[in-house]
């Protein structure tokens, strides 16, 4: 992530709202949408492998394997590859930015320092911000503290952000502390550490405390309140760590509550508790609740917190009986803990008994959110043990019981599809149109088939007449784009979107954040962003030119939401808010990559807004990576295959992802046969299940196939994607779309 927002940075500096030097003159422009790493990289290494290239050409491909994540290489061919005094001012700023990515602030500094000569005011503000920052981390405080200065007088919109960088590496206290009165309210927390530490070496422990507890600085707080002996400073600052996101001060917390600030309310075991599960201590967690309750406290909340934490070890015996104390105290606890004890049957005991405990809670609790699903669960287990005729009528209890229930909607369009097997479409249409009646989650998709049905009986009228209203109505939704294919209809138009309001506010803000980018100082521009999405208010005109310019400056996902939070008020389907929601970043990256593999650019930017929101350095829980959210071996495999040579660090480059991810979309639409969804179920789930599920019989009819999926994660992720090309080929007029690029 790091490494991203230094490229990132780089990329800024070009790019800003005001007057600098040419993109030949500054590395790394404004062409992230339009430079082609990759392919420039390909094209240049033999020949300045070979020494046969110009400094020109060196210096290009050095910009290239920055922008591929690799600046390592970039230093070592500006440094081995041509001569020091042949850089110029560009190469100097050149090597300076990949040294900086790379970690070498040795080389990274002077660099930066020496490309700063000759720049406009602005830009050399800029080029000083940055030499400023390397020093700092080459340890070379003296030199770092005048430059600071001098950047924060060029850059007035950033001064704050620079005055506490100066008062961190400053030695005059007064003048520190004098620097941190300038600091913006988004610095808070950087200069309450920054005063925190200043205060400290004049030895003022005291202020310095209260500094970091006011903005929640947990770990080096905790420091001070033990070294100060303060116990009431040091158990907040304790049990607030124990829940930090950030697992060195976890376990810092923790240690301190284990040594010296025992457990002295119900809350403080539970934060106790958490906190050594959250350090894989899960365990111990256990036993601080067990000596709690040893101590007299049986609540229901501690017990089934108990029960939590054996289950997750796999106590499950030790869990369900922990989970039957906790029920007899009563309260919400009490019934969470029913429904887990019911969950940890079915694992654990003869079919009936797990059964029984969920249809018994579902009776007993019918209020409780999870009531609807432990009725569905039991008819799944029926249905697996191929007691088909129980399975419905639990369904039906359901339906009827919790009709508007997410697990109800399942449960109709189950019952429907279990009569259409058996050819009983009277049955289908009542299922179907009950789920239209309750308004329930599925309705859109009860619409669909209730228009499908009409037709095969001959009522084409009926059917048309449903289709044509259900894409009035879901006009950017998957059943709408269905409904349309099903009229003949073509993709669905949008208007085009009038020009973005002006908002100075808003240029403001991204002024900092361009700034702040451009400087290197990328935790700086990452806390504005997040700053301006907690926000709760927005002028409109404000809120509207703030999510294009964050789309516009590779902050996608942020850009979107703000774009959702837009629709709240202006709804979806207005032209300006659909284009933040559906933003179209990387076009001709993509579009270039769609050609070289023969692919519909609206399914390649469809599938990239699905796997990360455009996030190039997003990584899964499942341990996907990138752009196209690319498995790693995967990758190195479609790489090899290739003749590419694999480098791990291209699944976080946003154009190498890219390229290797389209090899592989590419390579599945060639397997199965040009086949859309069996190609996007199989870069979702996997050839194997594809194969498996390619033998029903609804796998000729695209649409029917989508619904026949077993996987509900494989199910949403088609819909989305195929919802995904419709709206963005009505959005966005094509440039070049190959022949082969329509179909499901």
């Amino acid at each position: 992530m790091r490494l991203r927002r230094y490229l990132t940075a780089a990329l800024v500096l070009g790019s800003l709202a005001w007057p600098v030097e040419s993109s030949a003159q500054i590395p790394l422009a404004s062409r992230v949408d339009t430079v082609g790493w990759w392919h420039r990289a390909a094209e240049l290494r033999p020949a300045v492998n070979a020494k046969r290239s110009s400094v020109s050409e060196v210096q290009q491909l050095a910009e290239a394997e920055l922008g591929l994540g690799r600046p390592e290489q970039a230093v070592l061919l500006l440094q081995t590859a041509v001569s020091r005094d042949s850089l110029g001012s560009a190469g100097r700023l050149l090597l300076g930015t990949a040294a900086f990515a790379a970690g070498d602030y040795a080389t990274a500094a002077p660099a930066l320092l020496e490309a700063a000569t000759g720049r406009s005011d602005r830009t050399r503000g800029i080029v000083l911000a940055r030499a400023a920052e390397a020093y700092r981390l080459a340890g070379a405080d003296s030199v770092a503290v005048g430059l600071f200065a001098e950047a924060a007088v060029l850059l007035p919109p950033i001064a704050g952000w620079l005055a506490v960088r100066e008062a961190a590496v400053t030695r005059d206290p007064a003048r520190a502390l004098r620097l941190l009165r300038k600091a913006p309210p988004e610095a808070a927390f950087d200069a309450a550490r920054v005063r925190a530490t200043t205060l400290l070496a004049n030895g003022d422990s005291a202020r310095a405390l209260l500094s970091l507890l006011r903005v929640g600085d947990w770990g080096p707080a905790l420091a001070i309140a033990l070294a100060l002996d303060d116990s009431i400073g040091a158990r907040e600052a304790a049990y607030a760590g124990a829940l930090s996101s950030d697992t060195a001060v976890v376990r810092r917390a923790v240690h301190a509550i284990e040594s010296r600030l025992p457990p002295a309310t119900q809350r403080q075991d539970f934060v106790a508790a958490a906190g050594l599960n959250r350090l894989g201590r899960t365990r111990d967690a256990i036993t601080v609740l067990e000596a709690a309750a040893a101590e007299g406290d049986t609540s229901a909340a501690l017990l089934r917190r108990v029960g939590d934490l054996q289950s997750s070890i796999g106590a499950r015996r030790d869990a369900v009986d922990t989970y039957a104390r906790a029920m007899r105290q009563g309260g919400d606890d009490a019934q969470l803990a029913a429904y887990r004890r019911a969950r940890l049957l079915t694992r654990l005991s003869p079919a009936a008994e797990g059964d029984a405990a969920l249809a018994a809670f579902a009776e007993r609790h019918p209020d409780h959110t999870e009531a609807p699903l432990a009725l569905y669960l039991v008819a799944d287990r029926q249905r697996d043990r191929g007691r088909h005729r129980e399975a419905d009528s639990v369904l039906m209890e359901l339906a009827s019981r919790w009709p508007r229930a997410t697990y109800a909607s399942r449960a109709r369009l189950a019952l429907a599809q279990r009569a259409l097997a058996a050819d009983d479409t009277t049955s289908a249409t009542r299922w179907y149109r009950a789920e239209v009646e309750a308004g329930a989650p599925q309705a859109d998709a009860a619409r669909h088939f209730l228009a499908d049905l009409a037709r095969a009986g001959g009522d084409t009228a009926t059917a048309a007449a449903v289709w044509r209203e259900l894409s009035s109505a879901d006009g950017v939704g998957y059943y709408g784009t269905v409904a349309r294919a099903a009229l003949g209809a073509g993709g669905r138009s949008f208007p085009p979107a009038p020009p973005l309001p002006r908002s100075e506010a808003a240029a403001r803000t991204l002024e900092r954040i361009d700034l702040l980018q451009a400087a290197l100082l990328t935790a700086e521009a990452d806390t504005v962003v997040q700053r301006q999405l907690r926000r709760r208010e927005f002028p409109d005109e404000e809120l509207l030119t703030l999510a294009a310019g964050l789309i516009d400056r590779g902050w996608t996902a942020e850009g979107v939401r703000l774009g959702w939070k837009a629709a709240e008020t202006r709804t979806l389907t207005d032209p300006m808010v659909l284009r933040l929601v559906f933003p179209y970043p990387l076009r001709t990256m993509i579009e270039r990559e769609a050609r070289e593999h023969g692919l519909d650019p609206y399914l390649l930017v469809a599938v990239i807004r699905q796997e990360s929101a455009f996030r190039p350095a997003v990584t899964s829980h499942a341990g996907a990576r990138g752009l196209m959210q690319l498995m790693p071996a995967t990758a190195r495999d479609v790489a090899r295959r290739a003749g590419v040579a694999w480098d791990p660090r291209f699944l976080a480059s946003a154009e190498a992802n890219l390229h290797i991810g389209a090899t592989h979309l590419a390579a599945l639409l060639r397997q199965y046969d040009g086949r859309v969804v069996p190609a996007l179920a199989a870069y979702n789930a996997g050839g194997r299940p594809v194969s498996r599920w390619l033998r029903y019989p609804e796998a000729s009819d695209p649409t029917r196939f989508v619904e026949r999926i077993p996987y509900v994660e494989t199910r949403g992720y088609l819909r989305a994607v195929l919802r995904n090309r419709e709206v963005y080929r009505g959005l966005y007029p094509p440039h070049t779309v190959p022949a082969n690029a329509g179909g499901l």
